[in-house]
């Protein structure tokens, strides 16, 4: 589910927080620095839906994706999370 309204988080530009359950661990995805929004707060979403197109806004140096995980609250480095099966999402 969307689950902030689009803002500028620090920064971070026209962005979407994306919130998830998954093993019982609470997840939520940031995705920043988008163009364009495709969802709007409270959207439920499946699997594979666009978010918004990449961009470069808020502070950034080119067109680009922030991509942020956290589990249960804490920021977790995405590669440990997701390892090396990202195909298809992102």
């Amino acid at each position: 589910m969307i689950s902030t309204q689009p803002s500028d988080l620090g920064g971070c530009g026209l962005s979407v927080e994306v919130a998830h359950e998954f093993r019982g661990h609470s997840i939520v995805t940031r995705y920043c620095h988008l163009e364009t929004l495709a969802v709007q707060p409270g959207q439920q979403l499946s699997g594979g839906e666009t978010l918004g197109t990449l961009g470069s806004s808020g502070i950034s140096t080119g067109p680009h994706l922030h991509f942020e995980l956290m589990v249960d609250g804490t920021h977790i480095d995405p590669q440990d999370w997701l390892g090396n099966n990202t195909k298809g999402w992102l």
